[in-house]
């Protein structure tokens, strides 16, 4: 797989053209499905529109075009041409016009049509995408500085680093420079020392929102949210931090003792199409006021965005059950804990063991998924905290089975 340009991000841009209104939007793509998703959803916003033209390109080959009623050839293709121009892929451009009243002709609505999808992808910007492997090496240590310099010279990072015995790399190298890199490696070692390419192992077919906790970035806890990429395609996403200052990254809130998010997105369901709100957080382990700010602030933006859509609220709530915490999100009957309402239970009563340091008969319950009117739920359950004969985390996972209403 080769080098490629796609948009940096997604953008909106609008001009007038004798007194047409042309409404231009960019967005990243990785398949047909997710483009059509992204039409679909400018087609409801500017129901009342002329026209909603489109064009899509994938980095699989496929390449798709749509005039909406506009004279053929002067919408759809034109703006194909602009991306294809660019050398970007995996995108999706919708343009919308209110028309004005006054007839652009031919000529006139290509190079209309052609602006708002170059003027869109001006504002999002292109980002080079370049694929890279992920390799494991086991380093002496008198050769650790000069192997740290050899990835750095074939623009690799590494990743993490185990010292024990030797140290062990874990780091990425673009795919074209593996084999330089290799045949670097033998002779800088004699042939003692060889790179093993590494599988992708964790969560195959998964894509993630989220950021992290302190930065809005990299750093800190990420309370995120995981899909399955062949299933759902995300149309909105977002973060906001639980905190008098909810949308200023790092922001603590009352009388917190971090920093604590929610991580938000609205999945279409490509099975069924239909869409939801899904939400995940983790509330402060010290602070009361901040626990029950917390859900205020969470059930203000769970209904600014969910419009129709039924919601999924998910997370680390710290909080028992018979507390006003867990009584607050259930206020007024918008959402329902799936351990009272699923058809089945299983597992645990507790959910927090904290390493197996709490005694069995005295470990919480602190971990909930809430599900709205629209969702039902066939299981609930409590899964092990133990794999192979260790703890995977001071938590037990809380899962749920769970479907639309008819």
């Amino acid at each position: 797989m080769t080098e490629y340009l796609v948009p940096y991000e997604s953008a909106e841009s609008e001009f007038e053209e004798k007194r047409s209104r042309f409404i231009s939007h960019v967005f990243l793509v990785e398949s047909e499905a997710e483009a059509r998703a992204r039409i679909d959803e400018m087609k409801k916003k500017y129901y009342d529109a002329r026209h909603n033209c489109w064009c899509f390109v994938l980095h699989d080959g496929t390449v798709r075009y749509g005039d909406d009623g506009e004279p053929q050839g002067t919408a759809g293709q034109p703006m194909l041409n602009v991306f294809q121009r660019e050398n970007v892929e995996n995108v999706v451009c919708i343009v919308t016009r209110y028309f004005g009243g006054i007839l652009l002709g031919a000529g006139g609505l290509t190079r209309a049509y052609a602006k708002a999808a170059k003027d869109a992808l001006d504002a999002a910007g292109k980002a080079r995408m370049q694929p890279f492997s992920v390799l494991l090496l086991e380093c002496p240590y008198p050769m650790f500085e000069r192997i740290k310099l050899l990835i750095e010279g074939h623009e690799g990072r590494i990743e993490s680093s185990d010292y024990g015995a030797a140290v062990t790399l874990t780091f990425l190298l673009p795919v074209q420079k593996v084999a330089d890199f290799s045949a670097v490696l033998t002779e800088l070692s004699g042939g003692q020392m060889s790179a093993e390419e590494v599988e992708q192992r964790l969560l195959p077919g998964y894509a993630a929102v989220g950021v992290g906790r302190e930065d809005g970035a990299e750093a800190g806890e990420f309370s995120a949210v995981f899909y399955r990429r062949d299933r759902f395609t995300p149309l909105e996403s977002g973060t906001f931090w639980l905190s008098e200052t909810p949308d200023v990254a790092g922001s603590k809130g009352w009388d917190g003792a971090c920093e604590r998010v929610a991580t938000w997105v609205v999945l279409h369901d490509r099975e069924g199409g239909r869409e939801f709100l899904f939400v995940n957080t983790h509330l402060d382990h010290v602070g009361q006021v901040a626990r029950d700010e917390g859900v205020n602030l969470l059930r203000e933006r769970i209904e600014a965005l969910r419009g129709d859509r039924p919601v999924i609220l998910t997370g680390d709530f710290n909080s028992e059950p018979g507390s006003s915490v867990v009584a607050h999100v259930q206020k007024d009957g918008v959402l329902h804990d799936v351990k009272q309402v699923a058809a089945r239970k299983s597992g645990t009563e507790w959910s927090f063991s904290d390493f197996g340091q709490i005694l069995e008969a005295e470990r919480p319950l602190l971990d909930y998924i809430f599900v709205s009117d629209g969702i039902a739920a066939d299981l609930y359950e409590v899964l092990p905290d133990t794999l192979g004969g260790g703890y995977v985390s001071d938590h037990a996972p809380v899962m749920a089975i769970v479907k639309f209403e008819k």
